[in-house]
């Protein structure tokens, strides 16, 4: 006869930075996966703060085995260290919009902390509280000390004034960079930020640091016929609702 084996104390499981950067990889495949990431998450703080705005993507080119540079700039409302390590250190905590009843998701969030999955990715920020605020995401979340706000700052992030947050990803060798014409075309084709460039209160803007040159990016007319447009209560969410629109071409 075996006796009952006594049940210890539950362990909570460890995950380290290996299996973070598999599931990274999951999500995050290429530059444009990226740059989705990013634009709708400048998206959603302008939707939060019920403003027009600007959104600057800016991509510098390498060749020889160094990898490129990519940028993307909004002047929304910033965020500071504290925000910072709420939103981007940890993972699983409930942080989308909707918690609050605001229709976006979870403004830097996970899909935030997974474009590290590409390369080193660093956070600048200008939140109006009179400091300057930055972190590092790659093998693990890099805080940095806050500095009185200078114009230095402003000049380094390109900020001029105001509020906002420069997001950089130093893109492994790796990962194509396509040519300014290639990306404008790609970029206006991708469904996610399809209505974000179709928004008159959207202007988002593509710069081409190895030529020192910017077009603002459209979508494309798509014509069809509206067969399915429907708005609906998110279940769990009271407040928060979602729209479907189906169109046939």
């Amino acid at each position: 006869m075996i006796a009952n084996m006594q049940k210890l104390e539950p362990l909570d499981f460890r995950f380290d930075a290996r299996y973070r950067l598999q599931n990274a990889r999951l999500s995050i495949r290429d530059i444009y996966d990226v740059i989705t990431e990013l634009v709708t998450n400048c998206d959603d703080r302008y939707q939060i703060l019920g403003a027009k705005g600007k959104i600057e993507i800016e991509v510098r080119r390498h060749r020889g085995g160094k990898g490129s540079i990519l940028k993307v700039r909004d002047y929304a409302d910033g965020m500071d260290s504290q925000t910072m390590q709420e939103k981007l250190q940890g993972y699983g905590q409930r942080v989308s919009g909707l918690e609050k009843g605001e229709s976006v998701r979870g403004t830097n969030s996970r899909g935030a902390k997974d474009i590290a999955a590409l390369g080193r990715a660093s956070f600048e920020s200008i939140p109006g509280d009179g400091s300057f605020h930055r972190c590092d995401i790659h093998h693990k979340f890099i805080p940095y000390q806050s500095q009185l706000l200078k114009l230095t700052h402003r000049k380094k992030i390109g900020i001029t004034k105001g509020t906002g947050t420069l997001v950089t990803v130093w893109l492994d060798p790796g990962v194509k960079a396509p040519t300014h014409d290639k990306l404008m075309d790609d970029i206006s084709k991708l469904v996610p930020l399809r209505e974000i460039l179709s928004d008159p209160d959207r202007k988002v803007v593509v710069k081409n640091l190895n030529q020192d040159c910017q077009d603002q990016v459209h979508a494309p007319n798509v014509d069809g016929n509206e067969k399915v447009k429907q708005k609906f209560q998110i279940p769990g969410y009271p407040g928060a609702t979602a729209k479907l629109v189906i169109k046939r071409a």
